[in-house]
C-alpha cells in the first residue's frame, strides 16, 4: 500500500477471466483488451468546476435540454462529492482507494448511492452515469 492507501495496481484481466463472466464478454475484450491502469493524467488532477463543465459538454453530452443538463450535474456533483471523502490527490487516486474500479461497470455505483441516499432518498445513478465515469478512467 502506497502512502494514500492505494493498493498497488492489479494485472490486467485476461480474456479467460471474461470466459468465466460469459461469451459475450470474451468477445468484446478480445476485440477491446483492456488498457493497464495508469494512476494519473490531466483530467484527473483539474479541479471538480473545470471537471463539472467538461463532463456536461460533448462530447460526453449531445443534448442541449436544459433540465436533462441540470439533472447531470446535479449527478456529478454527487459523485465528485462521494468521491473527495476518499483519500488522493487526483479523482483516480480517490476512485481508486473507494473501491469502485475493483466492482467494475455493473456495481461501482452501489457505495455511491450507500453515500448518497441518506442525503437524498429519491436520488439514483443511470447508465450516463456509468458511461460518464467509463469515459473518465
Amino acid at each position: 500500500m502506497s502512502a494514500l492507501g492505494l493498493a498497488p495496481v492489479e494485472p490486467v484481466p485476461t480474456a479467460a477471466a471474461a470466459a468465466v463472466i460469459g461469451p459475450d464478454m470474451a468477445q468484446l475484450w478480445q476485440r477491446f483488451p483492456p488498457r493497464a491502469s495508469t494512476p494519473s493524467w490531466p483530467d484527473t488532477e483539474q479541479g471538480p468546476e473545470a471537471l463539472l463543465d467538461r463532463l456536461i459538454a460533448a462530447p460526453f453530452t449531445v443534448e442541449e435540454d436544459r433540465v436533462a443538463r441540470a439533472r447531470r450535474r446535479l449527478g456529478l456533483v454527487r459523485l465528485l462529492g462521494w468521491l473527495t471523502e476518499h483519500p488522493g490527490d487526483t479523482w483516480q487516486q480517490r476512485w481508486l482507494v473507494s473501491g469502485a474500479d475493483r466492482m467494475g461497470n455493473a456495481q461501482w455505483w452501489g457505495p455511491l448511492l450507500a453515500w448518497a441516499r441518506p442525503r437524498n432518498p429519491q436520488g439514483g445513478v443511470s447508465t450516463s452515469s456509468n458511461l460518464r465515469v467509463c469515459a473518465l478512467r
